[in-house]
C-alpha cells in the first residue's frame, strides 16, 4: 500500500503550535537515513518521517552549510557532515551544527565511499590530482584530521571511485566503479574486479574479475541483507552473496519499478521501504517484502573446484619461491624498463615526469632541488615547478612504499653549507 508524504506538514513545537508550508522539491533537498526513518533536509528545514509516511519531528534552522556538498552519517546521537569534495567535518547535537574538524576541501578524495564503523569515518578511494587513490583514511577524534590507515597487505586494488561498496563486521566490499588510465591521467577505465579488505589482517584480496561489475556505480539505494548486497542496476535488481560469490538477478517487481534509486533503502523486519517520486513536491513509501523477491537466473557462479586447483597451484608457487629465495637466487634490485618501474616480482607504471625523476635518482645520488626543477617543462614558471616537483616525489615515495614495503624511499637533506639548498636521493631504508 503506498504511503504518501503531503507537500504540507504541521509542525508541532513543544511551547507552541506552528503552521508551516513545506515544498519539498526534488531539486531542493537531500534525502538519507539512519537506523529506523528517511531524513529529509536542506539549508533551512529538516523533517524525519518514519516508514509509514508520517513526520515524527520537524526542525527549522540554519545549517551554515550546504547538505548538498556533504555526506550525511548518523552516529548514536550524533549527525555528522562530511565534506564530499574535501576534509571538513562538522557535528549535529542537540539541534546545534559545530565544525570538529582541522582541515580543509582538498578535492583529494571526491566520490571515495564514505562509512562508518566502530564510531570512525572512513573514505576509501576517491579521485583528485588526476589519480584514483586506492588507499583508506580516517577521521582521528584525536587530531581532527584526516590520517591514513596503515596497510599490510602485499596485493592492492588499482585507485578507484564511484564505485558500489558494503561492509560486514569484518570487511570492506567493493565492486565496479572507475579507474585512471596511468599513461593518459585524462582518461578513465571501467573497473570489473570486486575486492575484499579485511580490518582484521589489514589486507586486500581479490574475490572476483567479471565483465559484470564494468559500469556499476554508487548508489544510496544498495543494502545489505543477510548474506547478500542487493543493488538496482538498469532498473533490475540484483543481489551479490558473500559466501557462494555469486550474483543472481530478480523476476521484475512491480513495485520496485516504482522506487527512485537516487534515494536510501530502509530494512526493517524483513521489509524493504523504498521512496518513489510520483511529482515535484509529492514522495510515495513503498513497502517490499523481501520474500516477495524471486530469482530469475544466475548471472555469475564461481566454481568451487576450479577455486580449489588455483589455491593449490598457488601453494605451489609459494614453495617454490621460498625455496629459491632461501638460496639466495633472487636478489631485489629496482629496475626501469620503459616506462616500468619493478622490483622483485611486483611492477608498476609511471608517467612521463615520474619516469624522468626517478631515471635521474636511480643513476645519481644527492641530486641538486634545481636539477629536478629543471627537468620540468620550461615554460612554467618556478613556483608551479616547485609545487609539481613536490607532488611528484610525494607521488613516487607512495609507489616504493606500496613497490617495496618501505624498503626504499626519496629521502631529502639540506646542505652543510647553506640550509636553502637541498638534495634528494632514493636510499634504501
Amino acid at each position: 500500500m503506498k504511503k504518501i508524504i503531503s507537500i504540507y506538514f504541521s509542525l508541532i513545537c513543544s511551547c507552541c503550535l506552528v503552521s508551516q508550508e513545506i515544498n519539498i522539491n526534488k531539486l531542493d533537498y537531500v534525502v538519507t537515513k539512519n537506523n529506523k526513518n528517511f531524513i529529509f533536509f536542506n539549508e533551512s528545514q529538516e523533517y524525519t518521517v518514519n516508514t509509514n509516511g508520517i513526520v515524527i519531528d520537524s526542525v527549522i534552522e540554519n545549517k551554515i552549510i550546504n547538505p548538498t556538498n556533504y555526506f550525511p552519517v548518523f552516529n548514536g546521537d550524533f549527525q555528522l557532515f562530511i565534506e564530499r569534495q574535501g576534509g571538513k567535518v562538522y557535528q549535529k547535537l542537540n539541534q546545534k551544527l559545530k565544525r570538529i574538524d582541522n582541515s580543509y576541501t582538498h578535492k583529494n578524495q571526491l566520490l571515495s565511499s564514505i562509512f562508518l564503523r566502530n564510531d570512525t569515518i572512513f573514505r576509501f578511494g576517491g579521485y583528485g590530482f588526476f589519480e584514483a587513490k586506492n588507499y583508506f583514511t580516517y577521521f582521528s577524534n584525536k587530531t581532527k584530521e584526516w590520517e591514513a590507515l596503515e596497510i599490510k597487505s602485499n596485493v592492492f586494488p588499482v585507485g578507484n571511485f564511484d564505485n558500489k561498496y558494503f561492509l560486514t563486521s569484518n570487511y570492506f566490499y567493493f565492486l565496479g566503479g572507475n579507474s585512471i588510465d596511468q599513461k593518459n591521467k585524462n582518461k578513465k577505465f571501467l573497473n570489473k574486479e570486486l575486492w575484499r579488505f579485511s580490518f582484521y589482517n589489514s589486507t586486500w584480496e581479490l574475490i572476483l574479475t567479471n565483465e559484470f561489475f564494468i559500469d556499476k556505480n554508487y548508489s544510496p539505494f544498495d543494502f545489505l541483507y543477510k548474506n547478500d548486497f542487493f543493488f538496482i542496476d538498469e532498473n533490475k535488481l540484483f543481489s551479490y552473496n558473500i559466501n557462494s560469490n555469486s550474483i543472481n538477478k530478480y523476476i521484475d517487481s512491480k513495485v520496485l519499478d516504482k522506487g527512485n534509486y537516487r534515494f536510501p533503502s530502509i530494512l526493517k523486519n524483513d521489509t524493504l521501504f523504498t521512496i518513489g517520486l510520483s511529482s515535484n513536491t509529492k514522495y510515495n513509501i513503498f513497502p517490499v517484502p523481501l520474500s516477495s523477491l524471486k530469482i530469475e537466473k544466475t548471472i555469475v557462479q564461481k566454481s568451487k573446484s576450479i577455486f580449489y586447483f588455483i589455491f593449490l597451484i598457488l601453494v605451489l608457487i609459494v614453495f617454490t619461491f621460498l625455496h629459491f629465495y632461501k638460496k639466495n637466487w633472487f636478489r631485489k634490485k629496482i629496475k626501469l624498463k620503459g616506462n616500468t618501474l619493478s622490483y622483485g616480482f611486483k611492477s608498476i607504471e609511471l608517467s612521463d615526469l615520474e619516469l624522468t625523476f626517478i631515471n635521474i635518482l636511480i643513476n645519481g645520488k644527492d641530486i641538486e632541488n634545481v636539477f629536478l626543477i629543471n627537468s620540468i617543462d620550461s615554460n612554467i614558471d618556478s613556483s608551479q615547478k616547485t609545487r609539481i616537483k613536490n607532488q611528484i616525489i610525494y607521488g613516487l615515495n607512495i609507489r616504493l612504499e606500496i613497490l617495496t614495503k618501505n624498503r626504499f624511499t626519496i629521502t631529502k637533506k639540506a646542505s652543510k653549507n647553506d640550509k636553502r639548498y637541498f638534495y634528494y636521493s632514493l636510499k634504501k631504508i
